[in-house]
C-alpha cells in the first residue's frame, strides 16, 4: 500500500459538489487501504469562500470544519488534513508535520492543478488529474507553465488527442481517467421517494471563457440559452440550482420554463445536496461550452453521484458517448430534439434506466475499478 498525499481546493471552496470532487478520491484511496493525507494552500487574497454567508475572505475555518466534518461522516476521520494560509500559516496540523508527510509520501495527486505551495516540492512523485479539459490546456485554470514539474498527467478529457478535439497538447501526453464516486454511500438514496422533475446543480459563470484557433468557448449560461422551449416540451420538470446568475438571467430561464432552486441552500452541506438529488428523477445537464465545441469527452464528476443513486443522467454529449457502452442509465444528447428524445425515453422506461445507472456506478466510475487503475498507471 502506498502514503499518498492529494491536494486540491475543496476547503477553499467549500460547496457540497466541489468538496465531493476531492473528498471521493480521499475516502476512495483510504478504503483501497492506502495512508492518505490532504493538502491545500490558499493561493491568493480572499481565496475562501463561505457558502452561508455567500462571502469570500482569507480565513479558512469554515472549509476546514466542512471537510473534516464530510471526511468523518464517512469514516475517514484519521486522514490528516493541512491549509496553509496567505502568511504561511497552517490550519489542521503544523507546518513541519506537513512537511514530514510529504517527505514520507509515495505520490502528490494535484487534483485541478491550482495549489502552489513550494513545499509540494518535498513529495518525490506528482501526478495532476486535469479536472477541466480544455481550460487547463490553454493555460486559463491550471498553469500550462507548470506542468513540466509533473511525472504524469491525466485529464477528464477522455478525447484529448483526438483527430475531432483540437484541444493543444504541447507534447505533453494526457492518459484519460474519469471522476471516481464511493457508490456505497450513495446507495440510501436509490429508495428515496422522487419529484417530478429532473435536477441539476450549475455555477454557470465559473471562470470565465476561452479562446483557441480564433474561436471563444464559454461556460453553460450559452448552451442553456440555447435549448428555448425544451422545458416546456419536456414531460417532467427542470430544475437548475444556481446561485451565480445575473438577475435577468435568471428572469430569461425562468421564462423559457427552467425551474430555479437557490443553489446556495442546495449546496449548504452534504444533506442537503443529497436531498436535491436524491428526490429527483434523475439529471438533466448542459455542459460548458468548451467541453463541447472541442470534443473533450469531460464527464461530470456531479453525476456520477447521481448514477450511484441510482438516478440516470441526461447530458450533453462532449464527445465522452464513444468510450462507454452507453444502453441506458447515461443517456447523451446533442440538440434540443435529441435532448426531448432523452427525456421522454427515461421517463418511459425508469426502471431500466436506473439499473444501468448503478451498473455504469460500479463498474465504470467505482473507486475501486478509477483509482487502482490511475495508481498503476502512475507509476
Amino acid at each position: 500500500m502506498a502514503d499518498i498525499v492529494v491536494c486540491g481546493y475543496a476547503m477553499r471552496h467549500p460547496v457540497a459538489g466541489n468538496m465531493l470532487a476531492f473528498v471521493h478520491y480521499l475516502v476512495g484511496f483510504h478504503r483501497l487501504g492506502h495512508r492518505v493525507a490532504y493538502v491545500e494552500n490558499a493561493g491568493w487574497d480572499d481565496a475562501c469562500f463561505d457558502p452561508v454567508q455567500g462571502t469570500s475572505s482569507d480565513d479558512p475555518t469554515t472549509g476546514v470544519r466542512q471537510v473534516r466534518a464530510l471526511l468523518e461522516l464517512w469514516g475517514c476521520d484519521d486522514i490528516p488534513t493541512w491549509f496553509v494560509d496567505l502568511h504561511g500559516r497552517c490550519h489542521g496540523g503544523s507546518l513541519p508535520s506537513l512537511r514530514a508527510e510529504l517527505r514520507r509520501a509515495d505520490l502528490l495527486v494535484d487534483l485541478g492543478g491550482v495549489c502552489d505551495l513550494d513545499e509540494l516540492s518535498l513529495c518525490e512523485r506528482h501526478v495532476l488529474v486535469d479536472m477541466d479539459p480544455g481550460f487547463t490546456q490553454a493555460g486559463r485554470f491550471a498553469g500550462v507553465g507548470s506542468l513540466e514539474r509533473y511525472d504524469a498527467l491525466f485529464t477528464y478529457g477522455v478525447n484529448l488527442g483526438a483527430p475531432d478535439c483540437p484541444v493543444p497538447l504541447d507534447d505533453h501526453t494526457w492518459m484519460p481517467t474519469v471522476p471516481p464516486v464511493i457508490v456505497a454511500v450513495w446507495e440510501p438514496l436509490r429508495d428515496r421517494p422522487t419529484r417530478d422533475v429532473f435536477t441539476t446543480v450549475a455555477n454557470l459563470d465559473a471562470y470565465g471563457s476561452i479562446t483557441l484557433e480564433g474561436v471563444t468557448y464559454g461556460q453553460k449560461l450559452p448552451s442553456l440559452s440555447r435549448m428555448g422551449d425544451l422545458p416546456r416540451r419536456a414531460s417532467a420538470g427542470l430544475e437548475i440550482a444556481i446561485d451565480s446568475a445575473s438577475p435577468d438571467d435568471r428572469a430569461a430561464l425562468a421564462a423559457s420554463g427552467w425551474l430555479l432552486a437557490d443553489g446556495r441552500a442546495v449546496s449548504a452541506d452534504i444533506d442537503t445536496y443529497a436531498d436535491h438529488l436524491g428526490g429527483s428523477l434523475g439529471e438533466f445537464s448542459v455542459a460548458k461550452e468548451a467541453y463541447v465545441g472541442l470534443h473533450t469527452g469531460w464527464f461530470s464528476d456531479r453525476s456520477v453521484c447521481y448514477l450511484a443513486a441510482a438516478r440516470p443522467v441526461i447530458v450533453e454529449d462532449t464527445g465522452f458517448a464513444r468510450h462507454h457502452r452507453l444502453d441506458g442509465g447515461v443517456v447523451p444528447w446533442s440538440d434540443l430534439d435529441s435532448a426531448a428524445s432523452a427525456i421522454d425515453d427515461v421517463l418511459a422506461r425508469p426502471a431500466h434506466h436506473r439499473h444501468r445507472a448503478c451498473e455504469l456506478a460500479h463498474d465504470v466510475f467505482g473507486h475501486d475499478v478509477v483509482l487502482p487503475a490511475l495508481l498503476e498507471r502512475a507509476r
